[in-house]
């Protein structure tokens, strides 16, 4: 073999040396290429509380926004049949109010968005309380709200029905006040709550039956009242102005400005003392 043969042969050698250490390389790396990606690491256990609590409060605030205007639950008095999803108020600003806030009350339902300060201001038509030193002097509460919501006496169905038909009116509202009468709450149940009506009734506090009342003549009464000026009126100390909103087997349920919660009672109480107040009641539709 010359120099030259063995030169060429060299230099091929080192070719193929070269070549093979390049795919040695490229086999390498491609190997690394197409190995098993680790998995992400796994987050923490506070993370993903964090993001369930998230989650759960958004659904909820969901669900609360679009809950039904009538919901069925459990109570210790057995399964309640109906019970509307009424928001009750506090009678804050006019403690002797609960008629106002029953009316405010009614009307939010409705789709309304009315305040209390409101419907005194401009729909509550009230009348004075005086004496002479011998005799109290005052309106039929069929007429007007005795003496000032802040400290007063009440109003009767007629009255207000009037204030609110004329909020209502102003409102341009087809919805009308309406009262019932000579019925019971079990009628009123089958007539207003089975069809997601709401009533205003009148009845006592803690539906106690009366056992005080206040006397006055009455100096003020207008075509809407059972009495007439110069009779005596007599106002039970326990009346209590509240909107009923459900009933089960056992209870009656309403809308209590006294507290602003939905208070219970057993049905036997409640149709002796809303009976007692004259079976007075006011739904809109």
């Amino acid at each position: 073999m010359n120099v030259k043969v063995k030169k060429k042969m060299k230099k091929r050698g080192f070719v193929i040396f070269l070549s093979a250490v390049v795919i040695a390389a490229v086999i390498i790396g491609v190997m690394n290429c197409v190995q098993t990606p680790q998995a992400p690491e796994t987050p923490s256990t506070t993370h993903s509380s964090a993001t369930s609590s998230a989650t759960a409060a958004a659904t909820e605030a969901t669900n609360s926004s679009t809950e039904a205007p009538v919901t069925t639950t459990a109570s210790s008095g057995g399964t309640v049949k109906k019970l509307l999803n009424v928001e009750p108020l506090l009678q804050d600003n006019y403690p002797s109010g609960c008629e106002i806030y029953a009316s405010v009350t009614l009307l939010n339902y409705c789709g309304f968005s009315v305040d209390d300060i409101e419907f005194v201001e401009y729909y509550l038509h009230t009348e004075p309380i005086g004496d002479d030193g011998e005799n109290y002097y005052g309106p039929s509460l069929y007429s007007a709200f005795a003496g000032s919501p802040e400290l007063g006496y009440g109003v009767y169905a007629p009255s207000l029905k009037s204030s609110i038909n004329q909020y209502l009116s102003d409102y341009h509202s087809d919805l009308t006040a309406t009262i019932e009468s000579n019925c019971t709450l079990d009628d009123l149940c089958k007539r207003h709550i089975n069809s997601s009506r709401p009533v205003i009734i009148w009845g006592t506090t803690d539906m106690e039956e009366p056992y005080e009342y206040i006397d006055w003549v009455i100096d003020y009464a207008d075509d809407q009242s059972k009495l007439k000026e110069g009779d005596i009126f007599h106002w039970p100390t326990t009346e209590h102005c509240m909107v009923l909103v459900g009933y089960d087997e056992e209870q009656y349920y309403f809308a209590d400005s006294l507290d602003a919660t939905v208070v219970s009672y057993p049905k036997e109480a409640c149709e002796t003392a809303f009976k007692a107040l004259g079976s007075q009641a006011i739904y809109l539709a």
